[in-house]
């Protein structure tokens, strides 16, 4: 059985894009300062509380409408949470890329903007010494392998 939507279970582009907007000064203000890889799981229920009572909150301003279900307010908070995310991830990356201070060391793309490049790199080949002497021989004598990390030869 499918369920119809109203047409306004998306937000609006502007808010999308205001969401969008926010998450990268989310980034800017907040995020780029300091160490949060300890407090992921904080951050992620946090997160979490805030869009059910974002949700909530729709809801109950909407009931005197009769306009908002829970489906749609869901809905809406959930496209202007990833739109949120996005803006989060996508100032991360140029961030990486182009402001960062280990910026001026070469290394592969993917290794600038996060993490995971490297271990994949360490689940398929079990030697990263050999890993690290190829990176050395087509980058130079510093190589950045990680988005805060370089190596040196």
């Amino acid at each position: 059985m499918l369920v119809e939507l109203p047409s306004q279970a998306v937000p609006a582009s502007s808010s999308l894009l205001l969401s969008f907007v926010l998450g990268a000064f989310a980034h800017i203000l907040v995020f780029r300062h300091g160490e949060w890889d300890g407090s992921t799981l904080r951050i992620c229920q946090s997160y979490l509380a805030a869009m059910c009572i974002f949700t909530a909150g729709m809801v109950m301003h909407a009931a005197s409408h009769n306009a908002t279900t829970w489906l749609h307010a869901s809905l809406c908070a959930s496209a202007l949470f990833l739109a949120h995310f996005a803006g989060i991830a996508w100032n991360t990356i140029l961030y990486r890329l182009y402001f960062h201070p280990l910026r001026v060391f070469p290394g592969p793309v993917l290794a600038r903007c996060s993490g995971w490049w490297w271990t994949y790199k360490y689940a398929i080949a079990f030697h990263m010494y050999d890993e690290l002497q190829a990176l050395h021989a087509e980058y130079g004598d510093y190589v950045r392998v990680g988005e805060t990390s370089w190596t040196m030869m």
